[in-house]
C-alpha cells in the first residue's frame, strides 16, 4: 500500500482512516499461468477524547503501514469504531 492510497481526515471530533487496497500476484510457469487480484475499500473511525486539539492530531506512514497518535498520547481515551 502507497502513502497515495489512505486518507486521513479528522471531522468533529472524529479521526477517520480511510483508502483502498490493491494487489497482483502473478504466477507464470511451464504448464500455467496465473493472475490474482484483490482489492478493497476501508475505512476506520476514531472518537477523539473531549480535551484533545483536532488541530494538533498528526499522522505517519511508514513502510510497513499507517500510524496516528491524539497530540496528548493517551490513546487509552480514543474509542473505535468500525465502517
Amino acid at each position: 500500500m502507497k502513502k497515495d492510497d489512505v486518507r486521513v481526515t479528522v471531522e468533529d471530533d472524529i479521526l477517520c482512516v480511510s483508502g483502498e487496497r490493491k494487489s497482483e500476484k502473478e504466477d507464470q510457469k511451464r504448464k500455467f499461468h496465473r493472475i490474482e487480484r484483490s482489492f478493497g475499500n476501508f475505512r476506520r473511525s476514531f472518537t477523539l477524547p473531549e480535551d484533545a486539539d483536532s488541530t494538533k492530531v498528526t499522522a505517519e506512514f511508514p513502510r510497513w503501514g499507517a500510524e496516528s497518535s491524539p497530540p496528548d498520547d493517551d490513546e487509552s481515551k480514543i474509542k473505535s469504531s468500525r465502517s
